[in-house]
């Protein structure tokens, strides 16, 4: 159930109290299931009001277990414009910190624009980034640069995802070969085993 109170389309667009049952039916329905695991879901900050954001932050608490996943700091007009939508937050990770969805089954798609402060609090939080590399690649957003989650002083744990709304495969092992390519471009070269 992905969730969006604002700025998509009508027939995607949800309400608060109806997304909130939903989930919580699916949570119920699903979660825990042999090997299913239920993830809260909002699609970005800038597609869910500050209702919705506090019912998904909500869910979270109420549910500890359930994973949280969404985007951050895709790219740079991305970033702009969730801070005209939030200027009371001080950038677009304080949102979800804001909301109490920042915690360690947080997984956020994307991070490459996240400043310094906002890596100390992926790792503070114990919050994970999902590298997408063919996605960022294919929409030019951006190159990750895994050598800053990776600093020794505030480690953040990454892994990697597809993103099949923009990547262009789902093999993990082309995933793999654009995240090796991203580290390169960044002047950093990943192990084999790494």
């Amino acid at each position: 159930k992905v969730l969006m109170d604002r700025h998509a389309p009508d027939q995607l667009r949800d309400d608060v109290v109806h997304a909130q049952a939903e989930c919580e039916a699916l949570i119920a329905r699903w979660h825990g299931q042999g090997r299913n695991a239920y993830a809260v879901t909002p699609r970005f900050a800038a597609t869910s009001t500050r209702d919705q954001l506090e019912s998904a932050g909500a869910l979270c608490k109420e549910h500890p277990d359930c994973f949280l996943q969404t985007h951050v700091s895709e790219n740079k007009n991305e970033v702009a414009w969730v801070r005209e939508l939030f200027p009371e937050r001080k950038g677009y990770l304080d949102i979800y910190d804001h909301y109490s969805m920042c915690r360690p089954r947080a997984v956020f798609g994307h991070g490459i624009h996240l400043t310094d402060d906002e890596m100390q609090t992926m790792h503070n939080t114990g919050s994970a980034i999902a590298h997408c590399p063919t996605s960022n690649f294919f929409l030019g957003s951006g190159c990750f640069d895994i050598r800053r989650a990776m600093r020794k002083e505030r480690p953040v744990r990454v892994g990697l995802g597809t993103d099949l709304g923009a990547g262009t495969s789902f093999s993990m092992l082309s995933t793999l070969n654009e995240a090796y390519k991203a580290a390169q471009l960044n002047g950093y070269a990943l192990s084999a085993g790494h």
